[in-house]
């Protein structure tokens, strides 16, 4: 039997996807990360192979049946090579990453193929682009709306029935399956039920099916909101900044800053947090030279466990600059990463839109200049200074170029700590030598050379040169190659169930920590 061309296409396509990633560091095991790409790309495929289904057979629910089958069968090919390559790269957790294929790619493709097929349905006598038209407005209407919900509210994880799951900050290494993510894919069962329904009303209301078809599709609306309306908030697959502002109800107001606190917080460490808020503002206002002309929103969780709950973060502090807000967890003070995160949000009053950090195009993220700025204006919580960090890790080689580091994915592909100290240590060396002015129209516009009058590779060289003269004790050499013996998480094997067990060791009361 001759397999039809909208199955064997996306198949193919997956296939091939999975053949790269079995030779890309953190993708070439079977888990999130690899789950998450098939994920994205299963709703195109998905809704191929829809479409296909549903004007290749006659019967809606023929169609959908077959749509089904075919979604599942052109994930197998990825499922296969990536297992297979388990025996050339270690997966320290099997199980969990088939249940993340499972929940991502498969439930993607399931959805997106039902929706295909109700699509060929309602277009049944429309040409081939107005059909490809109203695919890629099925795909793009949630993956917009996704955006702008991570773009407005506080939470930097998303769901959506047809683009899966995004866990959030990359340097949260912790990702495991959660309550949330099963709720969720619930709901993208029961919509999966509920758009069969419809294919089977499209079949027996014949007579009237104008009619039909329009009471089915908003008792459907009807049944989907009531279980998001109520699972998502319970289960927390659906939070926003209400949701966020409930579990944090006690407010102190500082001159330019509004700090939002869990109950229980004593009234010393409310006032105590609140006044080091303004201090540090002021600080950063005073030594970026720049007024603030909009109040900041610091919203304190009261532990790690609460802030992944409502927000996504669980060991990574957060800040939204555009929304003039950060993120923290344990009301303490002084609190460690506490102006490092209010740095982003003051260095947002000369960034542009739409993220207010710097970007080329708007878009195009300087990570290394971004992270850079807070590292430079904020005081070491380590042994060594950023200097000092930066001298070790230029005698161990085992410095990033920072040449590649400000460019677009420089930043990403390296371990987070020699990352943050090198790009630290260069911009604290601009802002000495040559003041906040250039340094700040550097980030406005991601341009070294218009704002310095000199290239980006003279002015790494100037800063090499800085360093290098600096010399280090064995104690403090000693010091450093413990501090950054730790690889980024794409050189690291089993980085995420690591990660939890290690989470699972520091939870572990006093009886339970020695057998």
């Amino acid at each position: 039997m001759e397999l039809p061309r909208f199955l064997v296409v996306p198949a193919l396509m997956q296939g091939a996807l999975a053949g790269v990633l079995c030779f890309v560091p953190l993708l070439d095991s079977l888990g999130y990360e690899f789950a998450l790409a098939h994920g994205l790309l299963a709703v195109p495929t998905g809704l191929v192979i829809g479409l296909g289904a549903g004007r290749a057979l006659t019967r809606a629910t023929a169609a959908f049946k077959r749509a089904l089958l075919y979604a599942l069968v052109h994930l197998a090919p990825p499922l296969v090579l990536i297992s297979l390559n388990a025996l050339r790269v270690r997966n320290c957790d099997y199980m969990q990453g088939l249940a993340f294929y499972l929940l991502l790619p498969v439930a993607s493709a399931l959805y997106a193929a039902a929706l295909g097929v109700l699509l060929a349905r309602l277009l049944a006598g429309a040409r081939r682009s107005l059909r490809m038209l109203g695919a890629a407005l099925v795909a793009a209407a949630p993956l917009a709306s996704a955006v702008y919900t991570l773009y407005s509210e506080p939470p930097v994880f998303a769901y959506d029935h047809l683009w899966g799951h995004f866990a959030g900050s990359l340097y949260d290494e912790t990702i495991t399956l959660t309550p949330a993510l099963l709720a969720f894919r619930a709901g993208t069962l029961l919509r999966l039920v509920l758009v069969g329904a419809l294919l089977l009303l499209w079949e027996v209301g014949r007579a009237r099916r104008g009619v039909v078809m329009l009471a089915g599709a908003l008792l459907t609306l009807a049944v989907a909101g009531l279980y998001e309306g109520s699972a998502g908030p319970r289960t927390g697959f659906r939070v926003d900044r209400d949701d966020v502002l409930a579990a944090l109800p006690v407010s102190e107001r500082r001159p330019g800053v509004v700090v939002h606190l869990p109950p229980g917080v004593p009234e010393k460490v409310r006032t105590a947090l609140a006044d080091e808020h303004a201090f540090r503002l002021e600080q950063l206002r005073a030594r970026l030279d720049v007024a603030l002309p909009f109040e900041v929103h610091s919203f304190v969780y009261a532990n790690a466990g609460d802030k992944a709950r409502l927000m996504g973060g669980r060991t990574t502090m957060i800040a939204k600059p555009w929304l003039r807000e950060i993120h923290i967890h344990d009301p303490v003070s002084p609190h460690p990463v506490l102006a490092h995160e209010l740095a982003h949000v003051v260095a947002s009053a000369f960034a542009e839109p739409p993220l207010y950090v710097s970007a080329r195009g708007g878009v195009w993220v300087n990570l290394a200049l971004v992270e850079g700025l807070a590292e430079a204006v904020t005081a070491e919580n380590d042994l060594l200074d950023l200097d000092r960090q930066s001298r070790a890790l230029r005698e161990m080689k085992a410095a990033p170029d920072l040449r590649v580091l400000m460019g677009p994915a420089g930043f990403w592909s390296q371990a987070p700590r020699r990352a943050y100290a090198v790009s630290g240590s260069f911009v604290r060396f601009l802002l000495t030598e040559h003041g906040p002015a250039p340094l700040k129209e550097a980030y406005r516009r991601g341009d070294f050379t218009a704002a310095y009058g000199q290239s980006l590779d003279d002015l790494v060289s100037a800063w090499e040169s800085h360093v290098d003269v600096l010399a280090l004790s064995p104690a403090e050499q000693a010091i450093a190659a413990e501090a950054f013996r730790t690889p980024s998480i794409f050189a690291r094997p089993c980085a995420h169930v690591i990660a939890g067990l290690r989470r699972h060791a520091a939870r572990a009361a006093p009886d339970q920590a020695v057998a």
